[in-house]
C-alpha cells in the first residue's frame, strides 16, 4: 500500500466523475473530519462545504430538504414550483452528494449482516447531468397539466461493490433519492417483488400494469440505475483486492488508536506501509483473493462494520447523532431491550393474524356452507315450481283445446240452423 494516502480520506481519493465513493457509518460518526474537511469540525473559517447531505443525520445547512420515505428507504424531495428546482440544481452543483446505505445479509438459521455506510456521489456524474436536464425541461415546460417524478437508484452498484469487496451477496437498502411535485413511485409495485409472491401473482400483474399505465398518462417520470464504479475511500485502486486491503487496515487502524488527533494520522500511515499481522481466517474460496483476509470473518471487523454507535438512529428517533461507546453495558441493554420490545409487538401481531386468518377459514367454511345449502334450497324450490307451471301449462292448454273444440261444434250447429232458416224463407 503507498504511502500517498493521506486525511482526510474523501478529498485524499483520487477517481474520476464515473466512480462513487464508499465509507464505513462508524467512521462518519466517530472521526468526520477524518473522512472529509466538509465533515464535523473540518471546515476552516468561512470554507464552504462541498457535501450534500441526503439524510436526516446530516447537518441541517447541508441537507438537500426533504425527508425519508421509510417505507421504501428513499429520500424523497419535493419541489413544488420553480423556486424549489433552482435550489435543488443549486445544490447539486456542490461536488458530493451523500446518501446512507445498509448492506443487509439475510440468513435463515444464522443471524442476519447489517452493514450500515455512507456513498458520495460525484455531481459531475452522468445520472446527475441528466438528473439537472430533466429538471430544467420541467422549468421550461411550465405548468402542462403533468407531475414529474426523478428517481436515481446506487443500489445494485453498491451490492455489486459488496460482492467484489466483501465477498457476500447483500441486499442494499437505501442509496436512492428522488426529486417530484407530486407522489414518488411506489416500489411495493415493482416487479422482482409482484413476481416474488406467486399467490398474488395475477392480481399483482393487474395491478403494477395499471399502475405503471396511469403514472405513464400523469407524469414524466424517468427512474435510473447507473452502472458506476464503487470505490473504498482511501483506495488506490477500483479491484476488489486493493479496496478489501485498504478496508481491513482502516478498520484495523480506526480500532486501535486512541481519540488523539495527531496520532490518529502517524499510526495511520504506519499501519498502511507494514504487512497485515492480525489473525484473520484467509479466504481460500477464490484464488484471486488468496493471501488477503475476509473482514467479515474476523469479529472485530465485524463489529466494526456492523456498529452504529448511536442508539436512537437504529430507530430513526431523532435528526442528530449521540455517539455512544458500543461496549458500553448501558447502550447493549438499551438495544436489546428495545429489540426484545420489537419482537414481542411483531409475535403478537403474528399471533393476532394467525387467530384472524383462523376466523377467516372458519367464515369461509360457513360461508361456503351456508351458499351450498342455499342453492340446494333454491334449485329445489326452482324444480318444484317449474313443475307446477308446467302442469298448469298442460291443464290451460287441454282447457283451450276442449273450449276450441265446442266452440267449433255451436258454429255448425248454428250454421246449419241459419241454412234451415234460409231455405225456408225461398220456400214461402
Amino acid at each position: 500500500m503507498g504511502t500517498e494516502l493521506r486525511f482526510p480520506l474523501l478529498e485524499s481519493t483520487e477517481t474520476g466523475d464515473d466512480v462513487i465513493l464508499i465509507a464505513p457509518w462508524r467512521m462518519y460518526v466517530s472521526r468526520p473530519s477524518k473522512l472529509s474537511e466538509s465533515l464535523g469540525d473540518g471546515l476552516k473559517q468561512g470554507q464552504k462545504s462541498e457535501i450534500n447531505c441526503m439524510m436526516d443525520s446530516g447537518p441541517p445547512d447541508y441537507q438537500l430538504s426533504g425527508q425519508l420515505d421509510q417505507f421504501c428507504d428513499m429520500w424523497v424531495i419535493e419541489c413544488e414550483n420553480n423556486n424549489d428546482i433552482d435550489i435543488c440544481l443549486e445544490k447539486l452543483q456542490l461536488k458530493y452528494s451523500l446518501l446512507h446505505v445498509n448492506l443487509v445479509e439475510r440468513k435463515v438459521f444464522k443471524e442476519s449482516i447489517e452493514i450500515p455506510m455512507l456513498i458520495f456521489i460525484n455531481n459531475k456524474s452522468e445520472a446527475i447531468e441528466k438528473l439537472k436536464n430533466n429538471l430544467n425541461m420541467v422549468k421550461e415546460a411550465g405548468n402542462n397539466g403533468k407531475h414529474f417524478s426523478y428517481e436515481i437508484d446506487y443500489g445494485p452498484a453498491v451490492e455489486k461493490w459488496a460482492s467484489d469487496v466483501l465477498k457476500r451477496d447483500f441486499v442494499c437498502i437505501g442509496g436512492r433519492f428522488c426529486i417530484t411535485n407530486s407522489d414518488s413511485f411506489n416500489h411495493v409495485l415493482d416487479w422482482n417483488n409482484i413476481l416474488g409472491c406467486l399467490v398474488c401473482l395475477p392480481c399483482g400483474l393487474m395491478a403494477g400494469s395499471a399502475y405503471r399505465i396511469g403514472r405513464k398518462s400523469r407524469y414524466m417520470e424517468k427512474i435510473r440505475t447507473p452502472k458506476q464504479d464503487v470505490v473504498l475511500v482511501g483506495a488506490n485502486g477500483r479491484d476488489g483486492d486493493s479496496q478489501r486491503k485498504t478496508l481491513l487496515k482502516l478498520i484495523n487502524w480506526a480500532s486501535k488508536t486512541k481519540a488523539d488527533p495527531l496520532r490518529e494520522e502517524t499510526e495511520f500511515t504506519d499501519i498502511l506501509n507494514r504487512p497485515s499481522t492480525s489473525k484473520l481466517t484467509i479466504v481460500d474460496t477464490d484464488s484471486n483473493f488468496k493471501g488477503y483476509e475476509d473482514p467479515l470473518q474476523n469479529p472485530d471487523f465485524h463489529k466494526y462494520l456492523t456498529a452504529r454507535l448511536c442508539i436512537k438512529c437504529i430507530f430513526k428517533q431523532h435528526k442528530e447523532h449521540e455517539t455512544l461507546d458500543v461496549e458500553c453495558d448501558e447502550t447493549r441493554n438499551k438495544a436489546i431491550e428495545k429489540l426484545q420490545r420489537s419482537q414481542n409487538i411483531i409475535q403478537n401481531r403474528i399471533k393476532n393474524l394467525e387467530k384472524t386468518r383462523a376466523t377467516l377459514l372458519k367464515s369461509f367454511e360457513q360461508l361456503q356452507s351456508l351458499c351450498e345449502d342455499t342453492c340446494a334450497i333454491v334449485t329445489k324450490s326452482t324444480e318444484e315450481n317449474v313443475s307446477i307451471l308446467r302442469k298448469s301449462c298442460k291443464q290451460i292448454i287441454t282447457d283451450i283445446k276442449k273450449n276450441l273444440e265446442e266452440n267449433r261444434r255451436k258454429v255448425k250447429d248454428r250454421e246449419k240452423e241459419t241454412v234451415s232458416e234460409i231455405d225456408a224463407v225461398n220456400v214461402i
